[in-house]
């Protein structure tokens, strides 16, 4: 490869450029040019002869061909410094291998993958495109390739701007893409939602008549579905009397106002659920108890709303805890209800009801939280056909959703020891946290860098605002009286214990045995051989109850057949074979797992 001296870069973003540290050796050849955007164009991947030889000449080819085209790869090469590796024979074609940093299309690739930087992935393209490569057939049937992905980054970068309210630089973006892609009906809807979020409604209205005047004196066809309905939505609000009640349900519970961290999984929310006309978008938000998981999808929820102007649903499931379970029957009931149907139109059969909801939000944008869900038959029944969003917490997987719904999963895990601090700042105050970091930081660690854990702790430490936390941290290392601590005694749902007890009390009574004795094992995590030891079962029985465990966010799967828990469930896991099983066995298990632990 190269010396650093002697780097090579190219840029296919705009016009054709080879640099050689930092000067042009772009070549000067028009047929060296076309062969080069080629290979750049499929970078690290075989490219065939007759791929370039129909990209060098078009359809002008000559009769030897192949000779000629293996002249003027020799000439590239040498243009480019000689470099054998830089352009490879391969039988029958060639590879040009480049590093990610040397080519700016990769870069741009690389770029648009990660969310918060969308702007810096298309602040790379120029203009015009390959306009120094005068190959027809590049341009008739690559380059459209690259438009197509530049749109699509582009259109992303929109719908998150969109989200988050920032409305004249959606507007501003869009103006210049329509101007570049006029038929481009998608562009034209976003703008003219950007345009009323605004309050710029008559604008949004003369832009959908001049697309559509474009559309059918230009090509003779009339718009599309989307742009139509978008269209709609927009004159139905412009229309609608003033006073005309509008049921548009504002449901979502408060957001926290201390919220932090999770930037990652903000992220990847912003990414995964993109509803569309024929589907509604559906995430399921799972992890261990105290975790953050409704914290998670009321702070995002509150973020997008603005996406699903005709309502946000809550609905608290309730498939663990003392209170009833909601069955789906009841919860179409409350739905229906919000959105004024009247009670002698809601049916009395569950297929029925479901079918109702389904018409009622027919064309509508709605966001549909549901807390605690249970399984996938507890929330198939809820869930819309439009172009609607969906976002489900469980303390379980959910696999029939994905499976069968199209539902993508986000796991939650514990804060990195970062955030973790970043929150406690928030709780205690930075001035407290920085005066003790090495408290905050152990404090943090006993929490076991769950927010729920973290927020009781600050909230014990914040009892005595003139006292060391130090003094917190010492009570805390004490794992007998460590989920004591870790409780508010006039609120169940601020007391971690309680909340690791809803998730126990859903385990059948196998599953629930073999939680309380895997949770007397020491170690840092347990393979299957010793989990079959310690529960007394084959190992294909073994990995079945801990598959169960797993599903239900109450054992973490760290490798092949390697299982761990939280140090916080696992104390509690201890505490309730305590509770539940015979001393002479926690004994016996206990020295097994001591074997176990001393021959890993």
């Amino acid at each position: 490869m190269p010396t650093s001296g002697d780097a090579l870069s190219f840029n296919v973003l705009g016009p054709l450029e080879a640099l050689r540290a930092g000067r042009f050796v772009t070549p000067s050849a028009a047929k060296q040019r076309n062969a080069l955007a080629a290979l750049l164009l499929s970078a690290n991947s075989y490219v065939s002869q007759d791929y370039l030889i129909e990209r060098i000449w078009d359809a002008n080819v000559p009769k030897n061909a192949r000779d000629a085209l293996f002249t003027i790869v020799t000439r590239l090469r040498h243009t480019l410094g000689g470099q054998e590796e830089l352009i490879r024979t391969r039988s029958g074609g060639y590879i040009m291998c480049l590093e990610p940093d040397q080519l700016d299309l990769l870069r741009f690739r690389h770029l648009a993958e990660q969310t918060e930087q969308l702007r810096g992935a298309l602040a790379l393209w120029r203009r015009p495109l390959l306009a120094n490569v005068p190959s027809e057939s590049l341009h008739r049937d690559d380059v459209p390739q690259l438009v197509e992905e530049r749109l699509t980054a582009t259109e992303r970068l929109v719908e998150i701007c969109l989200r988050r309210g920032h409305h004249d630089e959606t507007i501003r973006i869009l103006r210049e893409a329509t101007a570049d892609h006029p038929y481009r009906e998608h562009l034209w809807a976003q703008l003219m939602t950007a345009l009323t979020r605004s309050g710029r409604r008559a604008e949004a209205l003369q832009t959908y008549h001049g697309v559509i005047a474009n559309l059918r004196d230009e090509l003779g066809i009339d718009p599309g579905r989307h742009l139509v309905r978008v269209h709609a939505d927009i004159l139905a609000d412009a229309r609608r009397p003033a006073g005309t009640p509008l049921v548009r349900p504002r449901q979502l519970p408060p957001d926290l106002a201390r919220f932090t961290g999770r930037t990652a999984a903000l992220e990847r929310l912003d990414e995964m659920l993109w509803p569309n006309e024929q589907r509604p978008a559906i995430a399921v938000i799972g992890g261990a108890a105290g975790v953050g998981k409704t914290a998670l999808a009321v702070h995002w929820a509150h973020r997008v709303r603005d996406q699903f102007p005709d309502g946000q649903i809550y609905l608290d499931m309730r498939a663990s805890g003392a209170e009833p379970r909601v069955e789906p029957f009841a919860a179409l009931g409350t739905m229906l209800r919000s959105f004024d149907v009247p009670a002698e139109r809601v049916p009395g059969e569950l297929d029925a009801r479901s079918a109702l909801l389904r018409s009622t939000l027919a064309g509508k944008k709605v966001l549909i939280l549901l807390d605690d869900a249970g399984d996938a038959a507890q929330v198939r029944p809820l869930l819309p056909n439009s172009e609607s969003l969906v976002l489900v917490v469980s303390r379980s997987r959910l696999s029939g959703l994905a499976a069968l719904d199209g539902a993508q999963h986000l796991i939650l895990g514990q804060l990195d020891t970062g955030e973790s601090l970043a929150l406690l700042a928030t709780l205690l105050g930075a001035r407290r946290v920085d005066a003790e970091p090495g408290a905050a930081a152990e404090l943090a660690h006993l929490c076991g860098h769950l927010p729920l854990a973290l927020a009781i702790g600050a909230e014990r430490a914040g009892r005595r605002p003139d006292a060391d936390l130090a003094d917190v941290v010492d009570q805390l290392r004490d794992e007998r009286a460590r989920l004591d601590l870790l409780s508010v005694d006039d609120d169940p749902k601020a007391s971690l214990r309680a909340v690791l007890a809803r998730s126990y009390d859903t385990l059948d009574s196998r599953s629930a045995r073999a939680f309380r004795l895997l949770g007397l094992h020491d170690g840092p995590d347990i393979g299957l051989g010793a989990a079959a030891v310690f529960l007394g079962t084959s190992q294909t029985e073994a990995r079945q109850l801990a598959d169960s465990l797993t599903h239900r966010c109450l054992l973490e799967l760290v490798g092949r057949d390697r299982y761990r828990f939280h140090d916080l469930v696992r104390i509690y896991a201890a505490e309730r074979a305590t509770e539940h099983e015979r001393e002479t066995v926690r004994k016996t298990l206990l020295r097994q797992g001591f074997s176990c632990h001393s021959a890993a």
